[in-house]
């Protein structure tokens, strides 16, 4: 069993202890009605980055303030993928689809509004940003004209330079993170990213 295969076999024993305890209802003490009123109160433009494998988390998401929830393409059928894209909207969350092979668009739906490409082999954890490359023209064939969700490079960015050639392969969203934590202040780390983004750009 690979690390993905760990990790998703853990998930689904967590998911299935959590719904055996509480109802969608009871987890965020009302209805779903009530979940919307609070949403339109408070708006954090938050991401869910896990491993989904049941609806009940959409559900979490959603209370918990998300507004973006990931769906992993390496752990869900196609059905899945569909299912719980489209229960995520219902629940008015974006739907991020993180693909790291050719082979995974095929979970690609109607629902999906960003498409994002893992630089990491989630069954080695071994990170490539060469994997962006060349799953770019695959990409723009999925998502041409603009109509379709928007292209993301995830994991392994951590060079302005290598933003810049990412944009020119046609990406317009970057999920970063481990080059900015392993700094002793993210927030100073990110702002000099932005600043030689911005020296680096043609």
């Amino acid at each position: 069993m690979d690390i993905l295969e760990t990790i998703t076999a853990n998930t689904r024993r967590e998911v299935a202890s959590a719904c055996s305890v509480l109802t969608d209802g009871e987890f965020f003490g009302g209805t779903l009605e009530d979940l919307k009123q609070a949403r339109r109160l408070v708006r954090l433009p938050l991401l869910r980055k896990d491993f989904v494998v049941d609806e009940y988390q959409l559900y979490q998401a959603r209370a918990a303030g998300a507004a973006a929830v990931l769906l992993i393409a390496a752990v869900l059928s196609p059905d899945e993928c569909r299912r719980f894209a489209r229960t995520a909207h219902e629940l008015e969350l974006e739907v991020l689809l993180e693909v790291h092979t050719p082979s995974e668009l095929s979970r690609l739906n109607g629902y999906v509004d960003m498409l994002g490409v893992n630089n990491r082999d989630l069954g080695t954890f071994h990170t490539d940003v060469e994997n962006s490359f060349r799953m770019a023209d695959l990409l723009r064939r999925e998502v041409g004209g603009g109509a379709g969700p928007l292209p993301v490079s995830e994991s392994g960015v951590s060079d302005p330079e290598t933003v810049v050639r990412l944009r020119e392969a046609g990406f317009r969203g970057f999920l970063m993170g481990e080059a900015f934590m392993k700094s002793g202040d993210p927030g100073c780390a990110l702002a000099e990213f932005i600043a030689r983004l911005k020296e680096a750009r043609p």
